[in-house]
C-alpha cells in the first residue's frame, strides 16, 4: 500500500506507542464479543451495546495511560 511509507515516516516513536496501545487494548476483544454475543443472546441479561461502550472506553483509557507514562518519562529524562 503506497500510503504506509508516508504515514510511517510521519509518526514518532511516542505517537506509535500510543497508537499501538489504543489498537492493542481491544482489537480482538471487540470482535470476539460480537461473535460470542450471538450465541449467548438467549441467556445474557444485557445487550451488546454497553459491552462495546466499556471496551471502547478501556481502549481510550489505555492509550491515555501510555501517553501519560511516556510524558512522565520524558520529563524525568530532561531533569536528569
Amino acid at each position: 500500500f503506497p500510503y504506509t511509507t508516508l504515514f510511517r515516516s510521519k509518526l514518532t516513536e511516542k505517537e506509535r506507542a500510543i497508537f499501538t496501545a489504543y489498537q492493542y487494548a481491544g482489537s480482538a476483544v471487540v470482535l470476539n464479543t460480537m461473535n460470542t454475543q450471538a450465541a449467548l443472546l438467549p441467556i445474557i441479561l444485557f445487550a451488546a451495546g454497553p459491552v462495546i461502550v466499556v471496551l471502547f472506553f478501556c481502549k481510550v483509557l489505555g492509550a491515555n495511560l501510555v501517553r501519560l507514562i511516556l510524558t512522565l518519562e520524558e520529563k524525568k529524562k530532561k531533569e536528569a
